[in-house]
């Protein structure tokens, strides 16, 4: 229970720091959008980048297609 709070808990702190830095004025009323124009545009677009350049083949062949499901497909290839 403890390791999922310690996961869970910066996402909530972060969801709760930007809507008191919205309440409290620190965030102006055209701030959503350009977080969002930011989000959309360069944060996830690097993240994803990490992400498959960080990522081994082998893994990826076993998460998503499994050990037998992939040399049977090989097999009916040939």
């Amino acid at each position: 229970m403890l390791s999922v709070m310690l996961i869970v808990l910066p996402i909530f702190a972060l969801i709760g720091a930007g809507w008191i830095a919205r309440r409290s004025g620190v965030l102006g009323p055209h701030a959503t959008g350009e977080i969002n124009r930011f989000v959309v545009w360069l944060a996830l677009p690097a993240l994803l980048f990490d992400i498959v350049a960080k990522a081994r083949w082998s893994d990826w062949r076993r998460r998503y297609w499994g050990r037998h499901r992939w040399r049977r497909l090989w097999w009916r290839r040939s």
